[in-house]
This record gives structure tokens, sequence and C-alpha cells, in this order.
């Protein structure tokens, strides 16, 4: 994937998650008795929006910068990525004691705690924009990794083991 690619998925990602964000604000905004079912879906389906967007940043930004990167992108990626954990265990957390809890019961405190996640979101969100499009720059994606040997890939074989015909993927599952 080019770091454009990245680049637009990442978008997509975040426009998403604003949107789901936005609706979860709105529903915060009503009556108890009108949002505790439809915050509790949009509750859940943010949760499972937020661990997609943190695995793709980990698998396609984070982790390759750390370790194709030079010293200050591996640097930069490193902290991206404990925050970003940091957030998602933050998020984790206020899902846990919601999903425990009569939100009726506590709706003031709900509309409270919700309203403070979100705004915590869009920081997050905000800053990991610019962030990244900076780490996407860099010369982890500017120049050829060591790891990615083409002609190895083209013809199916593990760079590990150039003598397997078979590719790469499969080679482990039928050694054993």
């Amino acid at each position: 994937m080019t770091p454009v690619d990245v680049l637009i998925r990442l978008r997509g990602y975040e426009s998403r998650l604003l949107v789901q964000i936005e609706q979860s604000m709105a529903l915060a905004a009503l009556d108890a008795t009108d949002a505790c079912l439809p915050i509790a879906k949009a509750r859940w389906s943010l949760a499972r929006m937020l661990r997609e967007y943190q695995l793709f940043k980990h698998t396609e930004i984070f982790d390759p910068a750390i370790l194709h990167g030079d010293k200050d992108q591996a640097a930069v990626a490193r902290r991206m990525r404990a925050e970003c954990i940091a957030a998602g265990s933050h998020f984790t957390a206020y899902v846990a004691r919601w999903s425990r809890r009569d939100v009726a019961a506590a709706w003031p405190e709900y509309r409270a705690a919700t309203r403070a996640m979100i705004e915590g979101m869009r920081r997050h969100i905000a800053r990991e924009q610019r962030e990244a499009a900076a780490l996407l720059t860099g010369p982890c994606w500017t120049r050829k990794p060591a790891w990615l040997d083409a002609p190895a890939l083209a013809s199916g074989r593990s760079n590990s083991s150039p003598g397997r015909s078979r590719p790469a993927a499969h080679a482990d599952s039928h050694a054993r």
C-alpha cells in the first residue's frame, strides 16, 4: 500500500468515526427515556469502529515507521502508538463503566462523561491527523525497505528461504 493509499484509508476511518461521534453527541442531548437504547447501540458501534481504526493505524502506520523509519520517525511512531493504546484503554474503561450502570438513572453524569470522552477523542483524532500525515512522508515510505525483495515475492518464494517453491504464506502451515 502506498502512503497515499494509507492516508486515504486513514481519512476514511477518521471521517466515519467523526460521524459516529456526532451521532453520539446528538443522542446525549436527548432525554434519557428516548436515548438509552440508541446510545447503547451507538456506544458499541463506536467501540468496534475505534478498534478497527486502532488496528489499521498500528499495522499500516506505526509498526512500519518503528521498524523501517529513521530514528526520529520511529520515536514519533512509538509515542503515537502509546497514545493510541492509552486512548483505547480510556474508551474501554468508559464502555465498561457505562455498560454496567443504569444510564437513565445517572443521565446527567452519563451526559457529562460522554461529552468529555467525545471531546478527548476529537482532540486525539485531530492530533493524529497531523502527525500521521507527517509520518507517511518519511523515509520508510519514500525508499524501498530492505525486507521487500520484489523478485522473491513475485516468484512466490519466502525471502528467508530462497529454495522454497510454495508461497511464503503457506510454507509454514505445510512444514508442520
